[in-house]
């Protein structure tokens, strides 16, 4: 065999090696509980740099308020869709 891919068949086995142990210490950490508390801190960074980027972009929050209670044709509940409700624009 050549040398470089004796190099070669080492490095993947030890790259395979460092992926399986990984696994297993995630798969142990998962079971005994330990990463909801660094899961969470992550969403909670993921939602400021949020925040942040629409405020660099200028651009309003999306509030979705559930107090309209409509949909987005606004049929209504028990209404079929060729007998969809026309609203008068505000001009």
């Amino acid at each position: 065999m050549y040398a470089a891919a004796v190099k070669h068949l080492g490095g993947i086995s030890q790259l395979l090696g460092s992926i399986l142990m990984l696994q297993e210490v995630l798969a142990f950490a998962c079971d005994q509980g330990e990463l909801v508390k660094p899961v969470a801190w992550l969403h909670a960074q993921a939602a400021t740099a949020t925040v942040a980027l629409w405020r660099l972009l200028r651009r309003p929050r999306q509030v979705i308020s559930l107090a309209e209670g409509g949909t987005a044709t606004d049929r209504g509940p028990l209404r079929p869709a060729h007998e969809a409700v026309t609203v008068p624009s505000e001009a």
